[in-house]
């Protein structure tokens, strides 16, 4: 029996669509998850009240990464536009909340820093590329 080979053309729209949106809920989820755990840490006095936006930059950078990954690995090609987007779509969702939050859009300097390190998880995790796509075995 011969095993079909892989496809090598690239990924559908729909396809593309839903592995953004599965990135995208990931990497919320590991955001607020973790904006949860800072919140812990404060309120427990491990960390200071003074500027947690660090810790919240990092995180935002490292769920962007995470979520990007997530959505890298569900399609076969076009692993920066799938990071990037994901990214992208990441920092939209954030600056909505804040919009309903605050009531006006306003950039501060800390949610462009979290915004900007978003976008940078979701391209670097872009850059290192999804699946590996294997040769053929020649037979004799």
């Amino acid at each position: 029996m011969r095993k079909k080979a892989e496809s090598t053309k690239p990924s559908s729209i729909p396809n593309l669509i839903l592995s953004v949106l599965l990135g995208t809920g990931v990497a919320l989820l590991l955001f607020f998850l973790s904006a949860l755990l800072v919140a812990a840490l404060i309120w427990g006095g491990a960390l200071s009240a003074s500027n947690p936006g660090i810790f919240l930059t990092v995180c935002a950078a490292l769920c962007a990464f995470a979520g990007s990954r997530a959505a890298i690995g569900k399609v076969s090609g076009q692993a920066m536009l799938v990071g990037a987007v994901t990214a992208a779509a990441l920092c939209v969702v954030l600056i909505l909340i804040c919009f309903v939050a605050a009531g006006e859009i306003a950039f501060p300097v800390q949610l462009r820093a979290v915004l900007l390190s978003a976008l940078a998880g979701g391209c670097f995790a872009g850059m290192l590329g999804g699946k590996k796509r294997r040769k053929k075995k020649k037979r004799k």
